[in-house]
């Protein structure tokens, strides 16, 4: 089996037997054809494979206005084929879903170029249908482009909509409380020409190549 969870908070559940074979140059099937109810603007953020039950650990939400919700995975043993997986409120939609790890932090970077790092020990965990509690305080106009653990290994990668980047090292994040503001990560020029706004992050471990398309 294979539970999928999606951007807009929802859960599917689906058979392995049931996704067709392809070619390897074949581009594969389209998750409508499988979840029951798939939305056109819905992706898939995580994918858990099991057999008969699911494995242990927590599932980590992180979302857009800067919520973040831990669950345990044993509240989603659900036998539907289509379930809500977060209770989103205002329109949100999820940037991130991972399986909890204990050692790590959450680092959150916001269009604006605004971050924090929290440790999950400061985040409690919570029922299937809750909506979670604030990471991040973003303002009106700002919202959430990177959110995912990080260790004090590493570096983290920010790019602006106008092709700038600027290179970070992880343990320079400090860890802090949640529901803050955070820091400023990004300077802008007051003439724009290095960007308005943080498009994407990366955290990477180790070298490699990245693309960027305008």
């Amino acid at each position: 089996n294979m539970l999928l969870f999606s951007n807009l908070g929802f859960a599917y559940n689906i058979k392995v037997e049931d996704i067709p074979e392809y070619k390897w140059r074949d581009k594969g099937c389209a998750p409508g054809r499988l979840c029951t109810g798939w939305a056109d603007n819905e992706c898939i953020l995580l994918a858990i494979p099991y057999k008969n039950i699911l494995p242990n650990g927590n599932v980590m939400f992180m979302t857009k206005g800067g919520m973040i919700k831990v669950s345990s995975l044993e509240e989603y043993a659900v036998k539907k084929s289509k379930f809500n997986a977060i209770t989103l409120k205002n329109d949100d939609v999820l940037v991130n879903i991972e399986i909890a790890k204990p050692d790590n932090t959450v680092l959150y970077i916001t269009a604006s170029g605004m971050s924090l790092n929290m440790d999950i020990s400061d985040i409690s965990i919570t029922g299937r249908v809750t909506s979670g509690v604030k990471g991040i305080s973003v303002d009106d106009s700002d919202y959430v482009v990177f959110a995912k653990q990080i260790s004090d290994e590493g570096e983290v990668v920010l790019f602006t909509e106008k092709g700038y980047a600027k290179r970070v090292l992880a343990f320079d994040f400090e860890p802090g409380l949640r529901a803050r503001k955070g820091s400023k990560t990004f300077e802008w020029r007051k003439n724009g020409s290095n960007g308005t706004r943080v498009a994407g992050a990366v955290y990477v471990k180790e070298p490699v190549d990245v693309l960027a398309l305008h």
